[in-house]
């Protein structure tokens, strides 16, 4: 049997349902909960395959009634994938041939990796549709098909939302994250082809990571969140990871020739993960409370070791490592056994507390109290990246993503408000490479505030995002760790206030 990517306990293929009408009116009642308004048109976003299986047949209905501009489908109930994030359902339009649209009354295309599906409407009259004289087209070829009635496309979509397409993914293929995939492309600066290809990477480093849709060839299949891949480069050596998020660090138990590892920008915590890596001469650890350190003691190698933002504690640890030069450690406050720092050469780094400054309350306090909605957030509108959340749609659950795919950089705009209008009060943020553009503005009370970022406060360098796209912000007027920026959100989301965490000045 081939991999699928249907879900075994929802028998249907799609997770996500995207589509986008220009009449309000034509919105059943049971998707008004889902829809935003979109400049001209309304855009209904569905995420749970439960809601898709039930309304398979209202979408079917709105098809051959021609009220659906464009539908996006997939498997991924996350972003979409195999699409730009710009311009996602503009790149997949692309995709098209030109004069696709001739004779048609709409096309479906695939996206790079056939997984994601893409339905435009050409909106013509059915006196235009015609059945005659048509070029064959087979979507399993050619990646797109024409659709000469309505019918005929409703019985195609509805057969895809079911199943996705038949020939998706070959019996061998490996799953693997489209971000880690582009990684490895990026690396040895070419496509990669053949598996043969893994084995020419050596190292891997964060400057190198970006996020993009290359080509999978067909031994190769996406599924955002699977880094199991990086388990089979049989060279590699250096890994230096970027600011990412992942669930299960097991491959790491396959990486066994790894000499340098830093996951500084990382979530993990799991440090009996490590306990099979014995080649490991440099090894930085993030901010975590790690299960247990007893896999130091198979590090015979390890020269230098970074635990300062850790939990760690027993220094007597420290004695299995034979080849260690310099170690950073937490507060000695936290340490026990510190007597056998005595009998170490390592350069010894302890990293001690500044004195506790009790934070200033945070300085915007609104002169318009607003209260928390029925969603018991002070949010009820979120747009990130272009997908919009309202009211009942701002869960725990979508809070906890969204935070989750800011700390690995995989979200660029955000704007949060009580006001649905966003006419009064708007919380945004502009991220890219790390840094955060992060302002409030209040236009009842004509009231405008940045974070300040004394690290910069001498310099005039300019930070990589742009205040909505297009305005410059200075380094001192940014923040450049994911973790606090993703803190800053949730906070205003929850709550409505800036996080007293971060100093904030007001600005002309």
């Amino acid at each position: 049997m081939p991999n699928t990517l249907t879900s075994p306990e929802i028998n249907i293929y799609a997770k996500l349902l995207i589509f986008y009408v220009r009449d309000y009116d034509a919105i059943p009642k049971s998707f008004q909960k889902y829809t935003a308004q979109t400049g001209y048109s309304y855009c209904v976003q569905l995420r749970d395959a439960k809601v898709i299986m039930a309304e398979e047949g209202t979408i079917s209905h709105l098809i051959k009634q021609n009220k659906i501009q464009t539908l996006y489908i997939s498997p991924f109930k996350s972003d979409p994938i195999g699409t730009e994030q710009i311009r996602p359902f503009r790149s997949l339009y692309e995709r098209l041939p030109a004069g696709w649209d001739a004779d048609c009354c709409g096309a479906a295309v695939l996206d790079a990796y056939h997984n994601a599906l893409l339905y435009h409407s050409n909106r013509l009259g059915k006196e235009n549709q015609v059945a005659h004289n048509r070029d064959i087209v087979s979507i399993s070829k050619d990646g797109w098909c024409p659709f000469y009635t309505y019918e005929e496309a409703s019985q195609f979509i509805v057969e895809f939302i079911k199943n996705g397409f038949q020939a998706t993914v070959s019996t061998d293929a490996y799953p693997v994250d489209p971000n880690l995939f582009q990684w490895l492309c990026n690396t040895i600066q070419r496509d990669i082809r053949v598996p043969t290809d893994l084995e020419q990477i050596t190292e891997l480093q964060a400057k190198d990571f970006s996020q993009g849709t290359p080509q999978f060839p067909d031994w190769l299949f996406p599924v955002p969140g699977e880094w199991r891949l990086l388990g089979n480069l049989p060279h590699l050596e250096k890994l230096e990871f970027p600011h990412v998020c992942i669930d299960n660090f097991s491959f790491l138990l396959k990486c066994k020739h790894l000499k340098y590892l830093d996951m500084s920008a990382t979530n993990f915590f799991e440090g009996p993960y490590l306990e099979l890596i014995e080649s490991l001469e440099t090894l930085i650890l993030p901010q975590a409370e790690i299960t247990d350190f007893l896999f130091l003691k198979k590090c015979k190698h390890l020269s230098i070791l970074d635990l300062s933002k850790t939990n760690f504690t027993d220094c007597s640890l420290l004695l299995s490592l034979p080849a260690l030069k310099v170690v950073m450690l937490p507060s000695r406050n936290n340490l026990s056994h510190c007597e056998v720092m005595e009998l170490l050469t390592a350069d010894i780094k302890i990293s001690e507390p500044e004195a506790e400054i009790t934070p200033p309350p945070a300085p915007y306090l609104s002169k318009k109290k607003l209260p928390l909605g029925e969603n018991g957030f002070y949010a009820q509108i979120i747009v990130a990246d272009g997908h919009i959340y309202q009211g009942k749609m701002i869960t725990k659950e979508i809070i906890q993503s969204l935070v989750k795919n800011i700390k690995a950089n995989k979200v660029s705009t955000i704007t949060i408000s009580a006001d649905v209008d966003m006419e009064s009060i708007i919380f945004t943020a502009d991220i890219k490479d790390g840094w955060a553009a992060l302002a409030l503005q209040d236009f009842e009370y004509d009231v405008y505030y940045l974070p300040c970022n004394e690290k910069y406060s001498h310099t005039t360098e300019v930070a990589p995002p742009r205040i909505g796209g297009q305005s410059p912000v200075l380094k001192s007027e940014a923040l450049e760790d994911l973790t606090q920026i993703a803190g800053c959100v949730r906070h205003y989301i929850k709550s409505g206030k800036l996080s007293s965490l971060v100093k904030w000045v007001q600005s002309d």
